[in-house]
Formats: C-alpha cells, sequence, structure tokens
C-alpha cells in the first residue's frame, strides 16, 4: 500500500505503520517519516504489557469518548492506552495569532477544537495552506480542561492526495481488529490456563453427547460461514450493494428499506452496530451514513 502524508505510511503493510518517527517530519510540516523501534513496544508498533503505543489512528468521536480515569494516566482508545494520536478531518474554522493557530476540526464522527503553535520556522505557505475547508493530517495528544476535550497539536499540514482520507480509515480499521484479536486471544489463552490447573468443565458422559450436539448445531445454524447472523449478512450485503449508488455513504434508512419485512428494526440496529464495531463498514458524511470497508 502506498504511503500518505510524506511516507506516513511506511511499513504499513509490514506492520511498522503506527510506530513512526514524527519528530523528522521535515520540522514538523508533512515531510518523509522514518520508521523507529523502541523498549516495550512490539515489532509491530502496539503497546506491550499496557505501555502507551507512540502514536494511534483514531477518528475524532473516538477521542470524545475516550476513557480518562486518572486525570493523571493517558486516555484510552479501544482498550489501549495512547500518548499521542493522529487523526485526518476537515478544517470548519481556523483563528490564527500571533503564536498559535486555533482550529474547529470536524471528520464527519465527531468535532475538537484543536491548538498550533506556531514555529518561526514555518514556511508561509505552509501556514496559508491551514484554511478552511480544508482536509489536514493532525498530529498531537489529547487534553481536557473543565471537562472539555481538546487537541494540542505537534505536527498538522493540509492534505494533498485525498486518498489520505481513506488511508486514514483503513488505518483505524487495521487496528481495531488487531485489538479485537488481541483481546480474542487474551480469552482463550485464560481459558487454555483455567483447563491447565483443573477447572475445565467435566466431559459429559457419551449419552448425553447426541444432544449436546443437537443442542451446538441449532446454535451454530444461527450464524452462516462467516460466523454472521442472517440479519448482519443481510445488511451488510445492502450497503454494500447501495455503495455502488452512493459513493459518499448509505444512509441506514435505506440499507434497512428492503430488509425490514424479514428482520426487525431492532435486530438491524444491533447488526448495523455490530458491523460497525467489528470493522466491516464505517461512517462517512454522518453517524447514520455508511461505507463498507470492503468493495471488492
Amino acid at each position: 500500500m502506498a504511503g500518505y502524508g510524506g511516507g506516513y505510511g511506511g511499513g504499513y503493510g509490514g506492520g511498522g505503520g503506527y510506530m513512526v518517527n514524527y519528530g523528522d517530519a521535515a520540522g514538523g510540516y508533512g515531510g518523509g517519516f522514518g520508521t523507529q523501534t523502541a523498549g516495550g513496544m512490539g515489532a509491530d508498533g502496539f503497546a506491550q504489557g499496557g505501555r502507551a503505543m507512540a502514536c494511534v489512528p483514531v477518528t475524532l468521536r473516538q477521542l470524545l469518548h475516550a476513557e480518562n480515569r486518572n486525570q493523571d494516566d493517558n486516555f484510552t482508545v479501544d482498550g489501549l492506552p495512547v500518548q499521542s494520536v493522529t487523526t485526518v478531518a476537515w478544517i470548519l474554522h481556523v483563528e490564527k495569532l500571533a503564536t498559535e493557530i486555533r482550529f474547529v476540526l470536524c471528520d464527519f464522527t465527531g468535532s475538537i477544537t484543536a491548538n498550533f503553535k506556531l514555529d518561526p520556522t514555518m514556511p508561509s505557505n505552509a501556514q496559508q495552506s491551514l484554511q478552511e475547508r480544508t482536509y489536514v493530517r493532525a498530529i498531537g495528544k489529547l487534553n481536557s480542561m473543565e471537562g472539555e476535550r481538546f487537541l494540542t497539536l505537534d505536527h498538522v499540514w493540509a492534505i494533498e492526495d485525498h486518498n489520505e482520507v481513506t488511508f486514514h480509515r483503513v488505518e483505524i480499521v487495521h487496528m481495531h481488529m488487531r485489538q479485537a484479536k488481541e483481546r480474542s486471544g487474551g480469552v482463550m489463552a485464560a481459558a487454555a490456563a483455567a483447563g491447565m490447573h483443573g477447572h475445565a468443565q467435566p466431559v459429559q458422559p457419551a449419552a448425553q453427547f447426541g444432544a449436546n450436539a443437537s443442542a451446538m448445531g441449532d446454535h451454530h445454524a444461527a450464524y452462516g460461514a462467516n460466523g454472521m447472523t442472517p440479519a448482519q449478512q443481510a445488511l451488510l450485503s445492502s450497503i454494500t450493494s447501495l455503495h455502488v449508488s452512493h459513493p459518499n455513504g448509505v444512509h441506514q434508512d435505506d440499507a434497512f428499506a428492503g430488509l425490514q419485512s424479514r428482520f426487525s428494526r431492532d435486530d438491524l440496529t444491533q447488526a448495523l452496530d455490530f458491523l460497525q464495531m467489528e470493522g466491516h463498514i464505517y461512517t462517512t458524511v454522518s453517524e447514520a451514513h455508511f461505507s463498507p470497508c470492503m468493495t471488492g
């Protein structure tokens, strides 16, 4: 996959795309990035032992809902403590002051205020490119004061290749799926450990096995080969097919329209939440518009 943001995506395919050296970003304005390593980080850049990651790709909605149980600790996004975040967003408002630039950023999942302290060495054309109605890549730290969250930016630059907007979404989905896999692995490891210590459930007598197998068969019959329920699979198919004529996103009511004779609205709403949580779809122009992550 090509790297965007002056090499931001370098190493992404190889699993190193999240551990990047933003400090070398051409003075902080979007030059080339190089992969870095750090103690306590995995080979793919994911945190080990609960330590905070160097930089995490996020939506603004994730920032607005990030956990912060202790004011002295880092925020937690998708179960992962983070020190720094990166996002791609649209500038709704910009206010240029003598020593800093204040933004209101929006990525159609939410909006947030961001502050960027001006560097005297910042090229004038780089500053001039930070205009309203412009997509930017922003990197910084999430902060909170008097209950209001805001970003303190270390780097920000205007996006020239709009494929980076899509690329950022892919990064977020990849991160979520990786974290989900890590959590799933932890649950299985705990179950295996319980078995090793004699806490496993006893094996049922052979006379009961047929009944148990039948019950399990009934349970799994509710899921397809891909692990989805009929409602989840039908909704994903609906969004995927409608996406051809709605490239900016399919409204959930349009996706539900042809399915409500087969499924209740509650079932479809739960299916929608599942598909979004599992990274099969993502929001676009509003929280009610969705596009499939894979259209092939």
